[in-house]
């Protein structure tokens, strides 16, 4: 039901309050993809509003990113990347200071599916999502400088970037992750 909510400056500030502790706490993994693509316009909103996000939503954001429970951490890290990838930039505040707070989060998404791309627990999709994002809105927004690039074209030239690159990225768009395939494709062929 909360898909139907569309996202609105009275409503938006509830959602994004309320919804991150249930995704948390949901256990139905077919109702995780549902929360998360129902919370990402009222997330969106809220950044590109500059309002700032609760203490308790950043700080259950960074956590869930790091979940050891595969299916919630790429619940999380997909909430995220689909919210930065609508928001499009880091031009606010809010939205700077969610990046900062989930920057090393998504840098060890990628480091963990570029050392194991085949063996990931909860699949590539979560280093190809830290991989968009670097790409996309962080490096266009100038706010981390060249620091993941070492890291990036470390994955990029080893054997298992070759293998990290080509995995399941048709997949990847069939999931309901275009902006990951559009990212990833338009940057490493």
């Amino acid at each position: 039901m909360f898909s139907v909510l569309s996202a609105s400056a009275q409503l938006s500030p509830v959602m994004v309050k309320s919804v991150p502790a249930l995704l948390a706490k949901e256990t139905n993994e077919a109702a995780l993809p549902v929360l998360t693509s129902s919370l990402t316009p009222h997330l969106a909103l809220h950044l590109r509003e500059n309002l700032p996000l609760p203490d308790e939503v950043l700080k259950l954001l960074v956590v869930e990113m790091q979940n050891t429970k595969p299916i919630v951490r790429r619940a999380f890290v997909s909430l995220v990347g689909e919210m930065f990838w609508a928001l499009g930039d880091l031009t606010t505040t809010s939205a700077a200071t969610l990046a900062r707070a989930v920057f090393t989060a998504l840098e060890s998404s990628l480091k963990s599916v570029a050392t194991n791309p085949l063996n990931a627990s909860a699949g590539p999709v979560e280093g190809y999502v830290a991989a968009a994002l670097l790409l996309g809105p962080f490096s266009r927004s100038g706010l981390f400088g060249s620091s993941y690039a070492p890291l990036f074209l470390l994955v990029l030239t080893s054997a298992v970037g070759t293998v990290f690159r080509r995995y399941d990225l048709a997949k990847c768009y069939r999931s309901g992750y275009p902006f990951v395939f559009e990212a990833v494709f338009s940057c490493v062929g």
